[in-house]
């Protein structure tokens, strides 16, 4: 996500904080049947060419859907998702500039994700893990961002 940071025009980076503050979501979660927990960065938005642009914008990444809705009055959506480290990367990225509900969103599944990421890495022995290097550094990383959100570095809108 550094170069995601680096490459991006300023209005570029306004542009991507409006379309997430306004149709995206920020949250730890455990899926069904899983064993991990997963910070989770996501967008759904019904405009294919909204999704495109976001896309292209962020480098490239994967676009899923189009999903078919309840009824057939509404548009399909499409969604992108961001997992984990480049989750973390993102959210650190716009958190300045999100409002104070999305700063608390984010927080907020930043604190779920650190009580449940201390089992993160321990899997069954038949199931390969993560690279424990890998773990470390994201470990370190999340510690840094989190220490530095409690300590009120944050600003209001």
């Amino acid at each position: 996500m550094q170069s995601l940071a680096t490459s991006l025009t300023q209005l570029e980076l306004g542009w991507l904080a409006g379309l997430w503050e306004g149709e995206g979501s920020f949250f730890a979660h455990k899926p069904k049947g899983s064993n991990r927990f997963y910070l989770t960065a996501s967008l759904d938005i019904t405009d294919r060419d909204v999704i495109e642009r976001l896309s292209d914008t962020m480098g490239g990444c994967k676009i899923s859907g189009p999903y078919a809705r309840k009824s057939s009055a509404h548009k399909p959506r499409y969604s992108i998702r961001l997992y984990n480290e480049e989750a973390a990367g993102f959210m650190r990225l716009l958190y300045p500039l999100m409002s104070n509900r999305r700063r608390s969103q984010i927080d907020e599944a930043m604190r779920q994700f650190r009580i449940h990421r201390i089992n993160w890495p321990r899997r069954r022995e038949s199931v390969a893990g993560p690279d424990p290097e890998m773990v470390d550094e994201f470990r370190q990383d999340m510690e840094l961002f989190l220490d530095a959100g409690t300590r009120g570095t944050r600003t209001s809108h």
